[in-house]
């Protein structure tokens, strides 16, 4: 069974090293810190002893990128939490 094949059948990733192959990838990134600000929504609920409780989702659009040697992890979460929680909020 070919490498395609394989992964059809178990829905896997089958990784394997490739001698005597390499490959450079070079990017160029331009950033610049942006100040935004933090939005709060608040719907009231029907129920009387319910609307006293309060539940909280929140996302962020914050991701830093890289400065200098440190990676600061959040592209994914960034942009899928953000894109989650408008889901959820029907907007």
């Amino acid at each position: 069974m070919n490498l395609k094949g394989k992964i059809e059948k178990t829905l896997k990733s089958h990784s394997m090293a490739l001698p005597g192959v390499s490959f450079t990838v070079k990017t160029k990134v331009e950033t610049k810190l942006v100040n935004s600000m933090n939005v709060l929504g608040y719907i009231e609920g029907s129920d009387p002893e319910l609307k006293k409780e309060a539940i909280v989702i929140g996302a962020h659009l914050d991701h830093l990128e890289r400065r200098g040697d440190y990676i600061f992890n959040g592209t994914d979460d960034d942009g899928s939490g953000s894109v989650g929680l408008m889901e959820i909020l029907d907007v």
